[in-house]
Order: structure tokens, then C-alpha cells, then sequence
């Protein structure tokens, strides 16, 4: 069986300062971000994109680290370099934002943990898609660096930018630099996903993050569903319908049959990207199952 190899040429740079990375990145609308870069590399070689050059942005100092700073209204600072590794194995992070680390323990194995960047998830639309499902429901704060300074992109708008723009040019028009996590949450949150057997991709993830009263009402909620088949979406409609309400089984068996009818919706939109050899109404009936799973273990 032949290997599968690069066909085309590729340039590559690695700049060492982020003014240089913005200014390649400005000059070259086909250049492509590599921050890790397992998926970008795998998407080359099967030709799906064609970039004149990758930017490597290892040699940027400063892009890696995590800065915790709890008094603040910002708490967490995540750099783009960051392993998902040490977003997973923060005890910090563990401890005061548990879905966001459950969602980068989620991605691949060890090896894709240990050499993959928060950066990939964004350089290239890659299929990692747990950390965006995170950021929904945490509500938090992309810093971009273009040729015109820095901008700060809510979550729902930046995902939604990124998911509306052609795969091939998704990082033409700026450099993500960190996400920022408000200090203000819901006291508990959870993620649950489903992978797909073969690829190892999630299916389907699900994010809460929820706030209940002494008697065990839901007074804050808010979930938000990824998947490698369909643009991560925030469930606006389904915290609607649990706040104020106590989570009995019937509340749960409804919510469950609507995000069913939200997923199947999704399919049969412009949302739908790539179902992986699995029906699209068994991704909605997954999940389903995980947002019911993922809401039990937060309010447990």
C-alpha cells in the first residue's frame, strides 16, 4: 500500500516574534498557521488544502504559557502554544474550570495531548472539536493579533466566524494569540463526548456549565454542543427550558429529544461538515445521551 506523502510544494518559516508571524500572515493569503499541526499536515497530504507556506509558530515566546490570576474578572489566560497536556493536567484548571479540562483530556491520545496546541484547533478548522464546546459554555474571550492590533472576539462570534469561513482560508485574516476565561462561572461544570471508533475524532461533546439553589432548582445554565459532523453550537434554547426548573427525569427525557431535533437540524443545514460513516441520526441520538450525561454529572 502506497504511503500517503506531500504532493506540492510548501514553503515554510518559522518567525520569532509575533509582529513577524502578522505581518507573513498579512502578505500571504495563502499562507497556513502550524501550531502543532497534526491535523494540518494530515489535511495536506490528502490535498484537501493548498497553502504556499506554513508559519511555525514554536520559535514565539510567550504563546505558550497558562497565567492564573483568580482575584481578576479575567482568571485564566491560555496561550496558543499551550499543550493540550498542560491545559488537561492543571491542577488549577481542574479545580476552578473542570470542563475545560475534561474537554482537552478528550482530544486524541497521548501523544496528540503532548505535541498538539490550543493554537491547532484554530489554524486550521480542525476536528479536535471538545476545546470549542468548552470555550461556548465558559463563555470565553478569543485575543486575535492582526496587521491592525489586537481585537478580543466573544466565543459565539468567533466560533461562528470560523465555521462560516472555507476551511482553506480560516486563518487568513488573523492570528489567535490566547482565550481568556471570566472569573465570574457557574459553580459546576462537565463535558461528555463520544469518539468515533475508528478516526478517534469526537462525535459528539457536550459542555455544561450550571449553578443550582439549596433546593436543587436550576437557577444558571449553559451547554454547548461540538462535534467533528457539525458546527459547535451553544444550546440557548435548552437553557431556557431547565432554569428555573428542578432536573427530574422528565425535564431530562425532554431536553434530550430536542437537542436530538437541534442536531438533525443541524445536518440539514450549511451546519453539517462531515459525517465520518455514521448516520446523521445517530450523532443526534448521541447527542442527546451526552448532554443528558453531561448535565447529571454537573448537578450531581
Amino acid at each position: 500500500m502506497a504511503s500517503l506523502s506531500i504532493n506540492q510544494q510548501v514553503g515554510y518559516v518559522a518567525p520569532e516574534s509575533l509582529a513577524e508571524a502578522v505581518a507573513l500572515i498579512a502578505h500571504d493569503p495563502l499562507a497556513q498557521i502550524l501550531a502543532g499541526g497534526h491535523s494540518l499536515l494530515a489535511a495536506i497530504k490528502l490535498d484537501k488544502i493548498r497553502p504556499s507556506v506554513l508559519i511555525d509558530l514554536s520559535r514565539i515566546s510567550g504563546l505558550e504559557t497558562v497565567d492564573w490570576t483568580p482575584a481578576d474578572a479575567i482568571a485564566l489566560k491560555v496561550g496558543a502554544m499551550a499543550s493540550y497536556r498542560q491545559i488537561a493536567e492543571d491542577s488549577r484548571i481542574q479545580l476552578a474550570y473542570p470542563v475545560l479540562a475534561t474537554a482537552a483530556a478528550a482530544i486524541g491520545d497521548v501523544q496528540i495531548r503532548n505535541w498538539g496546541r490550543l493554537g491547532d484547533v484554530f489554524a486550521y478548522r480542525q476536528l479536535a472539536c471538545d476545546l470549542l464546546a468548552a470555550a461556548l459554555t465558559l463563555e470565553a474571550v478569543f485575543v486575535t493579533e492582526t496587521a491592525a492590533g489586537s481585537q478580543r472576539h466573544s466565543a459565539m462570534a468567533f466560533i461562528s466566524d470560523l465555521y462560516a469561513a472555507d476551511a482553506a482560508d480560516s486563518n487568513s485574516r488573523y492570528l489567535v494569540t490566547r482565550l481568556e476565561f471570566p472569573s465570574a462561572q457557574p459553580s459546576t461544570s462537565a463535558y461528555t463526548f463520544f469518539k468515533h471508533a475508528a478516526s478517534g475524532h469526537t462525535l459528539c461533546g457536550a459542555a455544561v456549565a450550571a449553578q443550582t439553589n439549596s433546593s436543587g432548582t436550576v437557577e444558571q445554565c449553559r451547554i454547548a454542543l461540538a462535534g467533528s459532523a457539525f458546527s459547535p453550537m451553544r444550546l440557548s434554547a435548552i437553557e431556557v427550558l431547565l432554569t428555573g426548573n428542578l432536573p427530574m427525569a422528565a425535564v431530562l427525557s425532554t431536553v434530550e429529544a430536542q437537542v436530538n431535533d437541534l442536531v438533525l437540524a443541524a445536518f440539514a443545514s450549511k451546519g453539517a461538515i462531515v459525517c465520518e460513516g455514521v448516520s446523521a441520526d445517530y450523532v443526534a441520538y448521541l447527542s442527546g445521551v451526552a448532554v443528558v450525561r453531561a448535565l447529571t454529572t454537573a448537578l450531581a
